[in-house]
Order: C-alpha cells, then sequence, then structure tokens
C-alpha cells in the first residue's frame, strides 16, 4: 500500500504525518485526520497523535510504502 505523506505534525504527547485521503486509506481510517504516528514523548501513547491540531505543510509530498495490520 502506498501512503502519500503531506504534512507533518506534533504536540506534547506524540507525532504523526498526514495522509492524503486519496485512495484506501479513507476506508481504513476513521479519523478526520488519516494520519500514522511515528513517535510519542515521555508518556504518551499512539493515541495522543489524535489530538494533534496544528500541521505543517510539507514542500512536496512524501511516498511511503507500507503494510497495514490488525495487532
Amino acid at each position: 500500500m502506498v501512503f502519500e505523506v503531506t504534512h507533518i505534525g506534533n504536540n506534547d504527547e506524540a507525532m504523526a504525518v498526514k495522509v492524503s485521503r486519496e485512495g484506501s486509506i479513507v476506508q481504513l481510517c476513521t479519523n478526520n485526520t488519516p494520519h500514522i504516528t511515528i513517535g510519542t514523548f515521555m508518556y504518551g501513547k499512539p493515541a495522543d497523535s489524535n489530538n494533534i491540531t496544528t500541521w505543517k505543510q510539507l514542500e512536496r509530498p512524501i511516498l511511503l510504502v507500507g503494510e497495514l495490520k490488525k495487532v
């Protein structure tokens, strides 16, 4: 699966990349802002990336190739 990364964002608990709503991510993601959590800080949890409100748009999109698995 290919994901088009368009923005990067963080808050005090997590960092994530926003992905384009194009393609199959829309069917897989229930968040208002489709994203992939890339890290957490201190006592943060991956779910804390749902609270990111400030996103910085990348100069040009980055393509990520990956596989989604339910764990």
